[in-house]
């Protein structure tokens, strides 16, 4: 496995390269099934490395942000100080021409140093306060919020009416009308629920 299977890689597609990679075993399925839609739950990340991933971007994002602060520090300090010493100089200091593209390009790359920076130590310190760690617990997040459960009643009648029409051979039955009367049903069910919450 390599280093961004194991560390970045979002929880699905770790799960797929796995199930791809280990080898099937032969003649354990039955022709005669149906082919059935499997939902595999990505393996959970241990908390071991749950913490190192909240805590590299905390602790890095707080590191570049000091240093993007000491970068721009000592700029500022020594335009401030070229600014003086041509004041001082009277004359020459008129003479002297000033390259104001270069200055702006220095600046705008000072601010982006800076919000980027700033946003690392952001991000970390939301992972590390909401234990997010990876994509699969803020679609757990998500999910919760939403109020998604994956035992409801509702959501196993859709995954067998799916089933149900993806499993029709073409030209049997009306596909469009049962689509649009199921969409109709669901909205039903939904503005029921909805009258029923208040």
């Amino acid at each position: 496995m390599s280093w961004w299977d194991k560390y970045l890689a979002p929880g699905d597609l770790r799960q797929q390269r796995q199930a791809l990679s280990s080898p099937s075993q032969p003649g354990t399925a039955n022709e005669d099934e149906q082919p059935r839609l499997v939902v595999l739950k990505p393996p959970r990340l241990s908390q071991a490395d749950r913490v190192r991933r909240q805590n590299g971007l905390l602790f890095g994002g707080l590191a570049f942000t000091l240093l993007s602060m000491i970068v721009t520090r000592r700029a500022v300090g020594r335009k401030l100080a070229q600014t003086a010493l041509s004041a001082e100089g009277g004359a020459a200091a008129a003479e002297s021409k000033v390259d104001g593209s270069l200055e702006a390009v220095q600046a705008l790359g000072y601010a982006t140093l800076n919000v980027f920076s700033v946003a690392m130590l952001g991000i970390g310190g939301a992972m590390k306060y909401f234990d997010i760690a990876d994509v699969e617990d803020m679609r757990e997040v998500v999910r919760r919020q939403e109020g998604y459960s994956e035992d409801s009643e509702a959501n196993r009648e859709i995954e067998g009416w799916i089933a149900e029409v993806l499993a029709r051979k073409d030209g049997q039955g009306n596909l469009r009308e049962s689509v649009v009367e199921k969409v109709a049903e669901i909205e039903r069910k939904r503005k029921e629920d909805e009258k029923r919450g208040r």
